[in-house]
């Protein structure tokens, strides 16, 4: 809270986190419904890529047979085994993995940057007034093949890699090396 809040100096920010998320000798760690603030330090200090580490939480409801996300993560505290606050990964894997962003006000322009972490490939879409925003990316040696399909109306950019590439409505496929 201490980073989303500012009241600790922005350039130590990202350090902060790393620490936290490195230190071992914690009592307490975050519950999945709390992780939501955790995953939006990570965006808000530039380090996207660790959010895929951080959903343990998730698999454990994965191991214990569970099809929906409890309230925190804890089993014996858990009062509902279906519960909306521990269901952020879903707008993450969007917003973070798959880089899908509002642009502006209103989202009538998109900004995509993909934070792949391990995987491979990639293929999601989100609903948006004026169509589905799609995207997919294959990941390799030679670079990252992303397929973005916009719908009508609608522009944006995508980032990768340190490049900014502007986007218009309908398929674009890019080829980028890393």
């Amino acid at each position: 809270m201490a980073i989303l809040c500012d009241v600790v100096d922005p350039a130590v920010q990202a350090e902060l986190l790393r620490r936290i998320l490195t230190y071992n000798e914690f009592d307490e760690v975050v519950s999945s419904y709390f992780a939501f603030f955790l995953f939006k330090a990570m965006q808000k200090t530039g380090q996207e890529e660790l959010f895929l580490d951080h959903l343990g939480f998730w698999y454990n409801f994965l191991d214990r047979g569970h099809s929906t996300f409890g309230e925190t993560g804890f089993a014996v505290h858990d009062r509902s085994d279906c519960h909306a606050w521990s269901a952020h990964p879903s707008y993450y894997l969007l917003s973070t993995v798959c880089g899908i962003k509002p642009a502006d006000i209103g989202f009538n322009t998109v900004s995509i940057e993909p934070h792949l972490g391990d995987l491979n490939t990639v293929e999601a879409s989100m609903p948006h007034p004026k169509g589905r925003i799609s995207v997919k990316y294959e990941s390799g040696r030679r670079g990252l093949k992303a397929t973005i399909k916009l719908p009508e109306g609608m522009s944006g950019t995508f980032r990768y890699n340190g490049q900014t590439i502007s986007l218009g409505e309908g398929a674009t496929v890019l080829n980028l090396k890393i």
